[in-house]
């Protein structure tokens, strides 16, 4: 499986790990949890706030086993709500 592509948070926004990881649109990038990357030439950023894991259960038939990556999307230092119709899958 795929992780995001392109995560994003505030400028001003501090992570655990210390200061937002400049990146690039258009390339590759992992993040853990509690990390910023800034967008280079933007003035957007994402943090990962957590990680949901819903697996199918042991001798369950499961149709859709989850996986999400919950992030919190800043620009011009206001944060992005997420969409109702998509969150958090």
């Amino acid at each position: 499986m795929r992780l995001a592509t392109v995560l994003l948070a505030s400028l001003l926004a501090s992570s655990a790990y210390g200061k937002p990881i400049s990146v690039e649109l258009g390339k590759e990038f992992r993040l853990k949890k509690g990390e910023v990357a800034a967008i280079a030439g933007t003035k957007a950023t994402l943090r990962i706030v957590k990680f949901i894991n819903s697996p199918c259960p042991k001798g369950a038939y499961c149709i859709w086993s989850g996986l999400a990556v919950i992030t919190e999307l800043t620009v011009d230092g206001k944060v992005v709500p997420p969409d109702p119709k998509t969150f958090p899958y």
